[in-house]
Order: C-alpha cells, then sequence, then structure tokens
C-alpha cells in the first residue's frame, strides 16, 4: 500500500478502536500535540486540544489531577519508559468515566521529549469489580435463606448491573437432558418466557445458545432462532454468554437492550467477566451439594450402625452423634449435641473418662471398658474405642461404643 492508503486504513482503525490514541507535550497539565478522533467517545473534537483551547490536564477529574502529576513525575525520575495509570475524567457533558492510560515516555539527550499513549475507558469493568466486591463473597452473596430462585434473581441482577443492557434471562442447563431452561428473567414479555422457558438441546436455537463462544447481535437477527418475535418485547442489541464450569457449559446468560442497537465494546469484557463469575457460583453451590449429600449419605450409614458413635471437640463437647446414640441413651438429638462427653459416664469413671479422652486427643488410641449413664440413670456397660481423627478441619476424637451384654 502507498503511504496515503496505509494512512487511511490506521485512521479507519482508530476511529473504530476503544483506544483513544494521544501525544502530548512535557509541559504542565499536558497540551495535547496529536489525538485521535475517537476522542469524539468523551464528547470532545480532536481541535479543540490541538488548537490549546483545552490541554490533557483539563479533563482530568480535579481529584486526581495531582496524583497524575506526582505518579508521572516519579517515573520520569527514575527514568521509566512505559507505564500504566488508572485515574478518572470528565467526558464533554459532565460524565465521570474511568480510564486506564497505557502510556510510554519518549527521552531525547537525557530530557523527556513527549508523552505518547493511549486511553481505554474502563468505567464498566471498575463498576463490575466494585460490585463483586461488595457481592461476591459467597457467604454473603448466597441468601440466608438458601432460596435457589432468590439466588437466581442475583445472579441475573448481577449482569443487568452493567450500563448498556436493561433485560435478560438467565438459562440453566439441565444436568441429565442438557435442556436450557429459565430460572431467572428481566424486563422481558410473558411471552418470551413461555415460549422459551425450555430449549431442548437438539433443537436450532439449542444448538444456538449453546455455543461456548459470546455471541453479540442484533435480536431481529437472531430471532428466527426463537418462537418469540421482536413484538412486545422490542429488543434491539442481545447479547448470549456462555457460562463455564469445570470446561462444561452450566448455564446462559441471554442479555438484551431495548435501547442500543450494538452491545458496547466497553462493556463485553465485564459481561465476561459477570458470566465467569457466575460459574465460580454455580460451582461453588455444586460443591456444596455434593459435601451435603455426602454428609447426608454418612450420616444414613452412621444411622445403620448398631455401636454409639461420637465425635468430640478438643474441648470434650459433642458435636455428632448417630441415631442409636439418642436410642439408647434417650437424649433427644439437640439434647445430646454440645454435651460434655464425659458427663454421660457413670459417676465413678468420669475422671478415667476424661484421662483416656485427652491420652486420645494426644494420639494415643485408647480401647476400655466404661460405663455410661442414660437421661433416666439407667447403666449401660460398654467396649469403648477413642483415636484422634479430624472433623472440618479441626481436632477431634471419634469414640466408638459396643455395648456389652
Amino acid at each position: 500500500l502507498e503511504t496515503f492508503e496505509v494512512l487511511k486504513v490506521l485512521q479507519s482503525v482508530i476511529r473504530t478502536s476503544p483506544a483513544i490514541v494521544f501525544f502530548w507535550a512535557p509541559e504542565e497539565d499536558w497540551p495535547v500535540e496529536f489525538v485521535s478522533e475517537n476522542i469524539e467517545n468523551f464528547g470532545y473534537r480532536t481541535d479543540e486540544f490541538t488548537s490549546g483551547k483545552l490541554q490533557y490536564g483539563d479533563i482530568i477529574h480535579p481529584s486526581d489531577l495531582d496524583y497524575v502529576h506526582q505518579k508521572l513525575a516519579k517515573y520520569s525520575d527514575e527514568g521509566m519508559s512505559d507505564y500504566n495509570l488508572e485515574y478518572r475524567i470528565i467526558t464533554k457533558k459532565g460524565d465521570v468515566r474511568w480510564v486506564e492510560e497505557r502510556g510510554s515516555i519518549q527521552y531525547e539527550n537525557n530530557k523527556i521529549s513527549h508523552y505518547q499513549g493511549i486511553i481505554l475507558d474502563i468505567t464498566e469493568r471498575k463498576r463490575v469489580n466494585r460490585f463483586l466486591d461488595i457481592d461476591m463473597d459467597i457467604g454473603n452473596f448466597l441468601t440466608p435463606t438458601g432460596d435457589l430462585q432468590e439466588m437466581f434473581d442475583q445472579l441475573l441482577e448481577l449482569a443487568l448491573h452493567i450500563e448498556g443492557v436493561d433485560a435478560g434471562a438467565l438459562y440453566i442447563v439441565d444436568k441429565s437432558s442438557k435442556d436450557l431452561n429459565i430460572v431467572s428473567h428481566r424486563n422481558i414479555s410473558d411471552e418470551f418466557v413461555e415460549d422459551n422457558s425450555t430449549i431442548e438441546k437438539d433443537s436450532l436455537r439449542g444448538r444456538f445458545l449453546s455455543v461456548q463462544y459470546p455471541v453479540y447481535k442484533l435480536y431481529s437477527e437472531i430471532y428466527p432462532f426463537s418462537k418469540s418475535k421482536k413484538g412486545k418485547d422490542s429488543l434491539l442489541a442481545t447479547a448470549i454468554i456462555p457460562v463455564i464450569t469445570n470446561d462444561n457449559l452450566s448455564a446462559v446468560l441471554f442479555l438484551a437492550s431495548h435501547k442500543n442497537y450494538e452491545i458496547p465494546f466497553s462493556i463485553r469484557n465485564s459481561l465476561e467477566t459477570v458470566a465467569n463469575q457466575i460459574g465460580s457460583v454455580l460451582d461453588r453451590i455444586e460443591k456444596e451439594a455434593g459435601i451435603q449429600k455426602g454428609q447426608y449419605d454418612l450420616q444414613v450409614l452412621f444411622d445403620t450402625i448398631p455401636e454409639l458413635i461420637f465425635v468430640v471437640d478438643s474441648e470434650g463437647c459433642i458435636l455428632y452423634s448417630n441415631l442409636n446414640v439418642a436410642k439408647t441413651l434417650k437424649y433427644s438429638k439437640q439434647e445430646i449435641t454440645g454435651m460434655n462427653f464425659v458427663k454421660i459416664h457413670s459417676h465413678t469413671q468420669v475422671l478415667d473418662a476424661a484421662k483416656a479422652f485427652n491420652e486420645a486427643l494426644n494420639g494415643n488410641k485408647q480401647k476400655k471398658l466404661f460405663t455410661l449413664m442414660d437421661k433416666n440413670n439407667n447403666l449401660i456397660n460398654v467396649d469403648t474405642t477413642m483415636q484422634k481423627g479430624e472433623w472440618n478441619g479441626s481436632d477431634v476424637v471419634v469414640v466408638v461404643n459396643r455395648i456389652v451384654e
């Protein structure tokens, strides 16, 4: 290509790029020597800067201006060339936007000749990170009641928190059939929900929604894959984002806008970040469900064992007991949990039981004959084994008592 054609290509690329190119003079508040045309993204014209009417420092948020000055002074004092900064600017309309500056300090004869670099709008990334910092701690994110529906609603709300999308649905993949089922929706019509509540995996819509990469299209371009035409929903730009856990599709985010004809490039990374976070939440829930099932299965197993089984913490408090303990000692599950282990022994053996417990806690397995006392003061002879173990990450003593007739 000739030079003129190369310049035309570069200008075209810059105009469609989210990265705004700057060349700054090394003077107070950085007079602009060059700025790319896509500065219009922030409402400004290039000539406002190149004419000297505006300096770059004029659009930096006043609260961040000293910070930027100090950082650039530090970098130049240290002889650095490349740097990254994050700070706020003010658009011509007065909106505040976060930007990331990826810059380079150019030197001539050991003096700064100019700064050059790009700035990227990272406002949505900042918003997502701030939202995730508040809400993505698993213990706080999941609802106290453990209500799955409320949790699904919260996950969808997490995505719709991002400016640029205002409607959507969360599909969960059925583990057995692999069909997609809507579990939460917002700002879409009842007709859409009814027509798309379940999407079979082998259907045209199912195959389209199950692609494991994000798809950004106009709703009018994808509605042939949906029973519901544009109709009442008046959806324009749409995003179909897979949620992956353990390399498998676990959910799909269907997001849309009633106002925008395109999902802005500036928020796509944020939407995909949210999808990753949703995947982490779903994976955690599945694992916790598996742990709970494992604990339930263990409980069922222990409850079929005729021996009396206790798990006792290092302070001597009973953390767990099987069903046969309650039947034999006449205490309810609630009464026995938290009780001091030595108190279920006959009065004459309390000290011996305490000594054996301490030996077991120190790692010395104990096997002795003891006499237990039930709630009605009836005595029960048992052959007891005490052994140190671990329960939920803490040292415990596991006690197995076999009744001796």
